[in-house]
């Protein structure tokens, strides 16, 4: 079993708050619900949630599963994850 964290679900962190949901879910879910909220999108980071409960930025997302060779069906940017990867 490895120790190594892995990317959990899709999340958003707005304003040093990280928003998660569980997959399938996809980032669009997040900042719909919390775009209720937030008026200005633009603060708004998309990125993963992993299992050791950190927040990862799309590019930091992409590098982990790299790293860790996290099964993944898609290979959507170079150097970004997207949900659409791995679930």
């Amino acid at each position: 079993m490895s120790t190594r964290p892995l990317i959990v679900a899709a999340a958003c962190s707005v304003w040093g708050v990280t928003i998660s949901a569980p997959k399938p879910a996809r980032h669009n879910t997040i900042i719909n619900a919390i775009g209720l909220l937030v008026e200005d999108h633009s603060n708004i980071v998309q990125g993963f949630l992993t299992s050791d409960g950190r927040f990862l930025d799309r590019m930091e997302a992409k590098a982990l599963v790299a790293i860790n060779g996290q099964e993944a069906i898609a290979d959507h940017h170079p150097t970004r994850l997207y949900s659409e990867d791995l679930w």
